[in-house]
Order: structure tokens, then C-alpha cells, then sequence
């Protein structure tokens, strides 16, 4: 996998957008995919 690095934009504590790559070619990924749908970041999309 190697290291992933994940940007995210907040407004307001308002989690717009986050994008996940992978730091050795810069490839963009699905961050649910990384970090699993029962992660912290995703829990308040569910509803």
C-alpha cells in the first residue's frame, strides 16, 4: 500500500472534501477504502 496521505478541507468543522493519494506516484484513491467505512471521519456521513 505505502504511505497515504490524505488532504482534507474543513469549513466551519464541516468536513468538505478529503482526497487520499499514495505518496509514491501520486496515485488518487477512495479514502473509505484506506481507513474503512467505520472510521471516525465517515461515521457522521452515514445518517
Amino acid at each position: 500500500q505505502g504511505n497515504v496521505m490524505s488532504e482534507v478541507d474543513f469549513r466551519n468543522g464541516e468536513l468538505i472534501t478529503e482526497e487520499c493519494y499514495t505518496r509514491e506516484d501520486g496515485e488518487i484513491i477512495n479514502c473509505q477504502e484506506i481507513f474503512g467505512e467505520d472510521d471516525y471521519r465517515f461515521a457522521d456521513r452515514k445518517n
